[in-house]
């Protein structure tokens, strides 16, 4: 005579790898692009939950976490978007996180034009411009002097032994290589007219009592 004896098995899987957390768009560009990241789990889940440095996120007006919390997307993101993002998967035997860091392209905003070194300029002085833009990657800088492209390629430009011929307009355009936007700043020092000359014979001289900047 033989018996037989109903029974069951609950199976869970440990976590043998790393949880896994892929992005769907390289290089993301701020205000234009829609990211996804996938928590992709070797093994059984019972729970997934989403942390952006450190703090646990949740669905809202731009952030969508899918029913099983497998995907977090985040409509147009910005630069405030960028950081590690964290996945963390649980079952009841083990728990395992993936992490990514997410890198937002964003700018270039509008330069910022600071002149350094003496605010009241003589002839055969040297001044520097400076600008500076918030962007990421880092700018390319580009300078314009009286609507005539400049050599330089630096965020300062260096003006040696002023003359009256370096009067004009000075205008710095800064650029982004991956969202390929423009921006660029305006300055026009005022600097002197006139120039100095000695005279053996004469005592006399020209003054050029002209600030740096108007």
């Amino acid at each position: 005579k033989s018996y037989r004896f109903p029974y069951s098995t609950n199976t869970h899987t440990l976590f043998t790898q790393h949880v896994t957390v892929t992005q769907n768009t390289p290089n993301p560009i701020e205000d234009t692009d829609t990211v996804t990241l996938t928590c992709d789990v070797k093994g059984t889940v019972e729970s997934r939950l989403w942390f952006k440095d450190e703090r646990t996120l949740h669905s809202n007006d731009r952030i969508t976490i899918s029913q099983d919390n497998a995907t977090l997307t985040i409509i147009s993101v910005t630069r405030n978007d960028g950081g590690t993002y964290r996945c963390e998967a649980k079952n009841s035997l083990s728990s395992q996180s993936g992490s990514y860091t997410l890198n937002i392209a964003y700018g270039p905003d509008t330069p910022e034009l600071t002149i350094t070194g003496t605010h009241s300029a003589e002839l055969g002085d040297s001044l520097t411009l400076s600008c500076s833009a918030q962007s990421n990657p880092e700018a390319q800088y580009k300078w314009i002097f009286n609507g005539t492209v400049l050599s330089h390629t630096t965020p300062q430009l260096t003006i040696d032994q002023i003359s009256p011929t370096d009067r004009g307009s000075y205008t710095c355009q800064a650029r982004n290589s991956v969202t390929l936007k423009e921006a660029i700043q305006p300055l026009e020092p005022v600097l002197p007219f006139c120039k100095l000359k000695a005279d053996l014979y004469l005592n006399s001289n020209c003054l050029c009592p002209y600030p740096l900047i108007s």
